[in-house]
């Protein structure tokens, strides 16, 4: 359907794994489709069948030094903060193994698709790193406090129909299913939605997670006045 783009996460020989230059071109096609006045909704999955996405690139991230580090850091929440932020509505494909930034790049999205066999984790606090591109927040948002110290503190992963259990995925599908099954839920939300409507709701849910009951009305009648 015309309005829907399709970004994709193409380096399966690494799971997927968000290096620096895929961080860089991944921005560039979420802000291509942001200056995009048809475009309405976005479906990011990952290339291969193996990985929506394993996380940072560790081997990179080794190699750097602490200012290369905390540089990568402010890249990948950048991108977070883009995706979240975004005109568009955007839903992620979940093949396989969404771990660490994979999982902090889907809870950015609006909605998740994954396929039966996806497994969903923060593994980073075991091998003594931090779950830094939003996974902290993000995460308590989506599922809920105790179920985000779960993940974040004990290690624990959730299969695909644990994790739409906990509400953190929007439907599971048979295996290599999520792809078309994300093109179709984006094509029938997009419908019958102008991109400024799917652009103001989104920013209202987004800011109204974490706004007081007062702001979260005065940001409703803003909208309703189109100066919001």
């Amino acid at each position: 359907m015309s309005g829907v783009r399709e970004v994709r996460i193409d380096r399966p020989e690494r799971r997927n794994a968000l290096d620096r230059a895929t961080i860089a071109r991944l921005r560039a096609e979420l802000q291509a489709a942001a200056a995009d006045a048809d475009a309405r909704a976005i479906v990011l999955l990952g290339g291969g069948d193996q990985a929506f996405c394993a996380g940072q690139d560790v081997k990179e991230l080794g190699a750097l030094d602490a200012a290369g580090a905390l540089a990568v850091h402010a890249e990948g929440q950048a991108l977070m903060a883009e995706l979240e932020d975004h005109p568009c509505l955007v839903v992620a494909a979940v093949e396989g193994f969404c771990l660490g930034g994979g999982l902090e790049l889907a809870l950015a999205c609006d909605a998740r698709v994954a396929g039966a066999s996806a497994t969903f984790g923060l593994p980073e606090v075991g091998r003594d790193l931090l779950p830094t591109w939003g996974g902290h927040h993000r995460l308590a948002r989506v599922v809920g406090l105790g179920r985000a110290k779960e993940l974040v503190l004990l290690g624990r992963r959730l299969d695909a129909t644990a994790a739409a259990a906990a509400g953190l995925v929007t439907e599971v599908v048979p295996d290599g299913g999520a792809r078309d099954r994300a093109h179709a839920l984006a094509a029938e939300a997009v419908a019958g939605a102008s991109r400024t409507t799917l652009a103001r709701a989104k920013a209202l849910v987004t800011a109204g997670a974490t706004a007081d009951a007062r702001t979260a009305r005065l940001l409703d009648t803003l909208a309703e006045a189109g100066q919001a």
